[in-house]
């Protein structure tokens, strides 16, 4: 894809990641994602309506900071 997916890729060896991945990834707290997942002011995760545990794709994240060729 682009140099931010394949950064990430490379870095996570899937294709998806954790709330507490992406935490690290921007550099703030669990809490704050949640606050701006509730805000609507980050890529939103991927819909797990039977899990729990939310997941982000490498693809929308690289996109959302700024990776936008495909």
């Amino acid at each position: 894809m682009c140099q931010i997916y394949d950064k990430l890729y490379s870095k996570y060896n899937k294709s998806v990641i954790s709330k507490s991945e992406l935490a690290e990834e921007f550099g703030v707290s669990v809490r704050t994602i949640d606050r701006r997942i509730k805000e609507k002011n980050i890529v939103q995760p991927l819909d797990l309506s039977d899990d729990k545990r939310l997941e982000w794709s490498l693809r929308d994240i690289a996109i959302y900071l700024g990776d936008n060729k495909e």
